[in-house]
């Protein structure tokens, strides 16, 4: 069964996840800081453990230190290159903490295989949750009929 919420003020998993968009904003900056500094010319990038979609630019500069690609075209640094430990470093003077996106799971009390899907419009926060299993709604998560939800997803 799957259901639809906005999540509200009084969810902790609003915060949660207010507390993770504002760290992708602040990891972001980071990141173009570091990529400038070091000659990256891409536009797409993982932080976590500094993966790129490279430029022809960047793949005739880096790659002999850059993994083989994954499907979704992101390459990685390879973890004992100088620019893998460099951003290791990078991270670590700068006290930066990259938080990982909420999982939707640990708010219901339903067990088993279950899908999720988390984001915002505005200031809105909006949620599916869909479980083999019974389910019931946690504190702060307001139902809403699927068509609200979809009509979010087209704005």
């Amino acid at each position: 069964m799957e259901k639809f919420y906005i999540v509200t003020e009084e969810s902790d998993l609003n915060k949660e996840y207010l507390g993770y968009v504002n760290n992708r904003k602040e990891v972001n900056e980071f990141v173009k800081k570091f990529m400038k500094q070091e000659g990256i010319t891409a536009n797409e990038y993982n932080a976590e453990k500094i993966y790129i979609i490279p430029t022809d630019e960047d793949l005739e500069s880096f790659n002999k230190v850059l993994n083989k690609q994954l499907e979704n075209g992101l390459r990685q640094f390879k973890l004992n290159s100088d620019i893998a430990k460099r951003w290791i470093k990078f991270v670590s003077d700068n006290n930066i903490k990259i938080l990982h996106k909420p999982f939707v799971g640990t708010y219901f009390n339903a067990y088993g295989r279950s899908w999720s899907r988390l984001f915002n419009v505005g200031d809105t926060i909006y949620c599916t949750y869909e479980s083999e299993f019974d389910f019931t709604n946690p504190k702060g998560f307001k139902e809403i009929k699927a068509s609200e939800f979809y009509k979010a997803i087209g704005e």
